[in-house]
């Protein structure tokens, strides 16, 4: 049976980490990380290059995401490119996600996105 592709987004000192472990263990991995750096490190160590938070959605069964604060969260979610524009009317369902963020919202809540369909 074939493994399932994982999305990565946000590839820092966490978000890096879990991609190398992913990789390690036979995964598939499409990773996002609007800094280049980042990018060609989880290439390097065997991930394929997405375009963009829109690709990773529209091209893996499951995404996970692991970034730094609220504004890169709402970035990836509803910024241009975001995953939210890869969820088109004729998709019969989004790709999973797991989030592993440690960011908290400045109410100090933990950060939610709510997203509805016209």
């Amino acid at each position: 049976m074939a493994m399932r592709r994982l999305g990565f987004l946000g590839l820092g000192h966490m978000g890096g980490g879990m991609v190398k472990s992913l990789l390690r263990a036979g995964f598939p991995v499409l990773a996002f990380d609007p800094k280049s750096q980042l990018m060609q490190a989880a290439v390097k160590d065997g991930a394929e290059a997405a375009k963009s938070p829109a690709d990773v959605a529209a091209r893996s069964e499951v995404v996970l995401s692991s970034l730094p604060d609220p504004a890169a969260v709402r970035a990836a979610a509803l910024g241009p490119q975001g995953l939210v524009e890869s969820i088109g009317r004729d998709q019969v369902s989004p790709p999973r996600g797991l989030r592993c963020w440690t960011c908290r919202s400045a109410r100090g809540r933990p950060q939610r996105l709510r997203v509805t369909s016209p």
